[in-house]
């Protein structure tokens, strides 16, 4: 049960993209719709990352509406069977992850930090008890929030990619 409770912080999702052409233009044609970085990007949305021999690394960029659990496509262009395919996997990325967890952790230690300062009676240990529950679903619910908007950003870049290999353009 706990598993499935923080399963969104370790989502890995499988992806693999079609291309009629090389590696090389598969590349050139990526890294011509792919901003290096969010001063690239502009106030529009669009697709933020790299791509390079070793890795493609992309993901969306919303400057009116950022998601912090932003699932991110790592992946590489691998010949097989006379085509190309763009083969990786989309995951959270790492810094959300990482800054969840201490999030999470400062929030209920700080909370214990009042309480071990401030308990002098029963009735303040059942007020810090009913506290520690309310932050502990709060940041439940937080993060499966955070995770369904991921799912539409997740949608959106897979869609963006097929369009970029399909067509040659967004």
């Amino acid at each position: 049960m706990i598993k499935s409770i923080f399963k969104p912080l370790s989502y890995c999702k499988p992806s693999s993209f079609d291309y009629d052409g090389s590696i090389e233009a598969g590349l050139s044609l990526l890294s011509k719709h792919v901003k290096k970085s969010t001063l690239h990007a502009g106030l529009k949305d669009a697709l933020i990352g790299k791509a390079t021999t070793s890795e493609v690394k992309i993901w969306r960029y919303r400057p009116w509406g950022e998601n912090g659990f932003v699932p991110v496509f790592i992946g590489k262009f691998i010949p097989r069977n006379g085509t190309t395919m763009l083969e990786g996997e989309f995951r959270l990325h790492k810094g959300s992850k990482y800054i969840f967890i201490a999030s999470f952790i400062g929030f209920i230690a700080f909370w214990i930090g009042i309480a071990v300062r401030d308990i002098k009676s029963t009735s303040d240990f059942n007020l810090f008890s009913w506290g520690l529950i309310a932050i502990i679903i709060f940041m439940i619910v937080y993060l499966h929030v955070c995770y369904r908007f991921a799912q539409k950003d997740l949608k959106y870049v897979e869609d963006k990619i097929k369009k970029i290999l399909k067509r040659g353009n967004i």
